[in-house]
């Protein structure tokens, strides 16, 4: 794979230890950090381009993770395809391609007979993909009013996912959302919270004596939190019920057990090809050819498409280029990022329920110096409702 170019935006993972301005040493928690981008160019580049992607290594976790595979006969668009209706292909099975695949599938009817398109899920089986690891975070506490929406959206997707499941498997446990950072960037994001008429408050003396918040604030120890009220000119901590720990593999598992079902009902609506990398895309002619990712003699098959979903994380651009589009669309500045959850064993202590809990010294958007997410435990599976 090639990149134009690639600019490496995450420091080496060092212990929580040495990072015991926001936790109590006593308390090792799940984490992950981050930092700018250090090209001046690259910073102006990917700000006007708003595009970051993330590579999280050791991704085959959540390929391997899906207890069967997805078995769906390749075949052309002609064979497959009710007429006059758009055919839509997604590249890439990844969490958003599964989720693209899946939601587009809801436009079905109760018969089984397309409504508004036919999609087809090409997936590679890379053992890399764009989010993996243990644990993942769903909240709404940034700087940005469309990303507060559209966090919303991804919120209400994941609960309704979590409802809907007949299992005890966890995939979304709510734990509440910390946020520590510069007061001017603290009071924007409240403000832009509670403008989407979501809970927010600030954690300062107020909220730590109100006895209605005393379970909230029981969740809280081990966190450093900064306010004034505590000796920390500057600093605010802000604190909203709307933060989910999500189980990166139960949920991608779980993704694919739901489209597999669909594809096995609607065999002329939904199909899904594994294992085939896409190796040509002809733009003109609205086509693309997949082979098997395993056998490069294999001749491939040709798919029609009337629109395409391109959703293969660090490999856009791949799929961009000239070596597999024609005509090639120009390459994006791809912010390539090793992000990762670590897990740490807890000692002495029953502290079991922690919110997401985020430090920066320059808030969301504009952070020029330390960031770091943490993430509390989440069981495997659990007869209690998200």
């Amino acid at each position: 794979m090639t990149f134009t170019t690639m600019s490496t935006i995450l420091r080496s993972t060092q212990i929580i230890k040495q990072h015991s301005l926001i936790l109590d040493k006593h308390f090792y928690r799940c984490f992950s950090s981050k930092t700018r981008i250090q090209s001046p160019f690259w910073q102006k580049t990917c700000r006007k381009w708003g595009i970051g992607i993330a590579i999280f290594a050791g991704g085959n976790l959540l390929y391997q993770a899906s207890s069967t595979k997805l078995n769906a006969e390749v075949g052309t668009h002609d064979s497959e395809i009710v007429p006059n209706v758009p055919h839509i292909v997604v590249v890439g099975g990844g969490i958003m391609g599964s989720w693209t695949t899946y939601l587009l599938s809801q436009l079905l009817d109760k018969d089984g007979y397309p409504v508004k398109c036919k999609v087809t899920l090409v997936d590679a089986g890379h053992p890399i993909r764009g989010s993996w690891g243990d644990t993942r975070a769903l909240h709404v506490a940034m700087e940005d009013d469309v990303r507060i929406k559209m966090n919303m959206l991804n919120v209400n997707e994941y609960l309704k996912l979590q409802r809907e499941s007949t299992s005890d498997q966890i995939l979304v446990k709510k734990a509440g959302r910390i946020f520590v950072g510069p007061e001017a960037s603290m009071q924007k994001m409240h403000d832009l919270i509670q403008a989407n008429e979501i809970p927010v408050e600030f954690v300062d003396t107020e909220f730590v004596e109100n006895p209605e918040n005393k379970t909230i604030v029981e969740t809280f120890k081990g966190i450093q939190l900064r306010s004034k009220d505590n000796g920390y000119e500057g600093w605010k901590t802000l604190y909203t019920p709307v933060g989910y720990i999500m189980k990166a593999n139960a949920i991608l598992n779980h993704l694919r057990e739901k489209i597999k079902h669909l594809a096995e009902k609607n065999k002329d609506s939904i199909a899904v090809i594994e294992d085939h990398k896409v190796v040509s895309i002809d733009r003109e002619k609205k086509t693309l050819r997949v082979r098997s990712s395993f056998d490069d003699e294999d001749p491939g098959t040709v798919l029609e498409y009337d629109k395409l979903l391109v959703t293969a994380g660090p490999w856009t651009n791949q799929m961009l280029g000239q070596s597999t589009m024609i005509p090639a669309l120009p390459q994006l500045p791809v912010a390539v990022s090793n992000e990762q959850t670590q897990d740490f064993a807890l000692k002495g202590s029953d502290y079991s329920d922690m919110p997401l809990v985020t430090y920066s010294d320059g808030g969301y958007v504009r952070s020029g110096g330390d960031y770091w997410f943490i993430v509390g435990p989440c069981p495997d599976v659990s007869s209690e409702e998200a």
